[in-house]
């Protein structure tokens, strides 16, 4: 089954650091934070009055849950523009990859979010692109794109097979390979397939890809351990699925 064309055209304007307006009780036009070029970000908003819109899940980790503007961490949250809150300074803001290694942001302002239900729709579609949650909202302006919110909350993932296979496994029952395509987003994921389940729920695992971890043995995570001590559980039970995602 092939996504709907307005999704697929949507998720590449995010992905291209394209305008999309996002029709709703109270349209919007966003761009996404991580994909805009601060040229094209000048020319759309020259005044520089382009507010931040980002999941409440991340204002409150920012320590904004404080403000009543930003209280509900299942709210989308408005963050007022100013002269600091330039394209660079909004990525380190968005992106939690970052909490470490940058110094202190703000001040921070939330505002009252009128287009509460357009902006979440928003915040999904950025996420189903691949995205950090986290998008420019333009005064106005003009769009080679466009979809509603609706299109959006009725839009659900889907994935394709692209290919499946025998491999042994070392001290394993016997085991698939099971590659597989997000539709979404385009991420190709793997699936292990131990052993046979004789018809009981099977163990499953979740394992997001962590190259250094899995790979290379990195002592700066447990994810190497993780994934080998997953096998082991899943061998031992004598069947499971382990899903490898390609996700930090």
């Amino acid at each position: 089954m092939t996504k709907a064309p307005a999704i697929g055209r949507a998720i590449a304007a995010l992905r291209a650091g394209r305008p999309l307006r996002v029709e709703g009780p109270e349209p919007i036009v966003v761009l996404a934070v991580e994909t805009a070029t601060p040229e094209l970000l000048r020319l759309l908003d020259p005044k520089g009055e382009a507010r931040v819109l980002i999941s409440g899940e991340r204002a409150a980790a920012l320590s904004l849950a404080n403000l009543r503007e930003a209280a509900d961490p299942a709210a989308p949250v408005l963050v007022e523009r100013s002269e600091w809150l330039d394209p660079e300074a909004a990525l380190a803001l968005a992106d939690p990859g970052r909490d470490v290694e940058r110094g202190p942001i703000g001040p921070l302002t939330p505002v009252p979010c009128a287009f509460a239900e357009t902006a979440a729709a928003a915040l999904a579609l950025a996420r189903s692109a691949g995205l950090l949650p986290a998008l420019w909202v333009l005064a106005s302006g003009d769009s080679a794109a466009s979809i509603s919110a609706a299109e959006i909350a009725a839009a659900t993932p889907e994935v394709e097979l692209i290919a499946r296979a025998r491999l042994p496994l070392h001290d394993m029952p016997a085991t698939q390979i099971a590659a597989f395509r997000g539709l979404d987003d385009g991420q190709e994921h793997v699936a292990l397939l131990v052993g046979a389940f004789g018809g009981n729920p099977p163990l499953v695992r979740l394992h997001s890809e962590c190259l250094t971890g899995d790979v290379f043995g990195s002592l700066k995570c447990d994810c190497g351990p993780q994934l080998k001590e997953a096998l082991r559980i899943i061998g031992a039970e004598g069947g499971g699925v382990l899903l490898y995602l390609r996700q930090e």
